[in-house]
């Protein structure tokens, strides 16, 4: 286990960023290959005591570069699934052997536009390594938040911060188990030690410590920055008709009606086997939201 080095893919994201600090942590070594585009921003990587090499290339270009490795190689694609296939296609000519790859839980939605994209994607991704004898372990995360920028939570605690009235499509009842960026990173550390078990065919879905409702973590959010911010709840019906309205006279409103749709299921997952098979013990939302808003607002 001590001779593998990585290949890495997404390092500059915070999750990436944080797995590189758990192996400097570590004293990792051996080498880690960085797989970043031309104008990104190698300074940070400096603080990390690594030994690192930059591959520089965008990733939908990379399944044609050849490179001769002369050590076993891990490859953690961390990037997301819409350039999974091109990063399969890498390992597949430059003979790396092992992969680990997030994917989504977004293929289990009933209502998002991509589902079918992401369903045909994985069955590829999976055939492909049957076929090449590539051994695999896939990630399908849940809603991942804990930074300022991703893209989901950051985003409620702006608009709660801001704004006077938010509209909930639906009851609110619905499950969300939204999953801390840190604990994806320590889940990737945990795999590789454990990769004899994990690194053989294997799914795993990371989800945060509980189920909570939709409406729980917008008042939790509206407590923890102390917001006077009201609720409105809209039924589901309704407020595609409003936005269909809406979309008529300006259809370039940044809302599209299956944002609203997904209001009507659940969106937690158990991680169970994730936890039996590498001692994944994610923490709770309530601790999360509270780290990302102490970071947020320099608490």
């Amino acid at each position: 286990m001590s001779n593998v080095s990585f290949l890495i893919t997404g390092s500059t994201s915070k999750t990436g960023i944080d797995f590189l600090k758990i192996l400097s942590k570590k004293n990792f070594k051996k080498k880690i290959y960085l797989i970043i585009r031309k104008n990104s921003d190698k300074k940070k990587f400096k603080s990390l005591k690594l030994n690192i090499l930059f591959i520089i290339e965008d990733l939908k270009k990379l399944q044609k570069k050849k490179i001769y490795f002369e050590e076993e190689l891990i490859c953690f694609h961390i990037a997301g699934i819409n350039t999974s296939l091109d990063i399969l296609n890498f390992c597949i000519k430059n003979y790396i052997k092992k992969i680990v790859s997030i994917h989504t839980t977004g293929m289990f939605s009933k209502y998002k536009p991509e589902t079918k994209d992401y369903i045909k994607i994985d069955h590829l991704f999976k055939k492909k390594c049957s076929l090449f004898k590539i051994k695999y372990c896939l990630i399908y995360p849940t809603l991942i938040y804990g930074t300022e920028d991703d893209g989901n939570i950051s985003k409620l605690i702006i608009f709660i911060k801001n704004k006077l009235f938010f509209p909930i499509f639906g009851k609110g009842h619905n499950l969300f188990q939204p999953v801390y960026y840190k604990d994806l990173s320590k889940a990737f550390y945990q795999i590789f030690k454990n990769q004899k078990k994990c690194i053989k065919n294997n799914n795993y879905i990371l989800s945060g410590k509980h189920p909570i409702k939709y409406i729980s973590m917008l008042s939790l959010i509206k407590s923890e920055i102390n917001s006077k911010i009201f609720f409105i709840k809209i039924p589901v019906k309704i407020s595609v008709y409003i936005l269909n309205l809406l979309k008529f006279f300006n259809k370039r409103l940044p809302i599209n009606k299956y944002l609203i749709l997904r209001m009507q299921e659940n969106r937690s997952f158990s991680h169970k086997k994730a936890s039996m098979d590498f001692g994944y013990n994610p923490i709770s939302f309530n601790n999360g939201i509270r780290k990302q808003i102490k970071k947020y607002f320099n608490l």
